[in-house]
């Protein structure tokens, strides 16, 4: 949800390098730990912080 609005205020100022430098990586992140440890508490605990 944080990654969505982050994205539209993006978008909205014309600011991309904040989206691109701080939520991408974290999304990758997240993504990476529910591939690699999906059903586990480690992947359910980043997709709840995030």
């Amino acid at each position: 949800m944080q990654a969505l609005v982050s994205l539209a205020l993006a978008a909205w100022k014309g600011e991309w390098l904040p989206f691109l430098a701080i939520v991408l990586p974290g999304l990758a992140v997240m993504a990476v730990q529910v591939r690699l440890h999906g059903g586990t508490r480690i992947a359910s605990t980043t997709v709840a912080w995030s």
